[in-house]
């Protein structure tokens, strides 16, 4: 399965900028401080809170 690049999507329902816990993410697979495996885990999590699928507070 071909993965997408999620720090490419546009902003999601709520917007931190670079700030933001998938920037934050993204940044520490980057640096070498997780592995891929550890970052689509936890950007699974993060993308259903803070990504393109979020509604309103957060819930689906």
């Amino acid at each position: 399965m071909a993965r997408t690049r999620p720090w490419r999507h546009g902003p999601g329902p709520v917007d931190f900028g670079e700030r933001s816990p998938i920037a934050v993410l993204g940044r520490r697979f980057a640096a070498g401080e997780i592995d891929e495996d550890e970052y689509w885990r936890r950007l699974s999590v993060l993308d259903e809170q803070f990504g393109r699928h979020a509604t309103k507070g957060g819930a689906l």
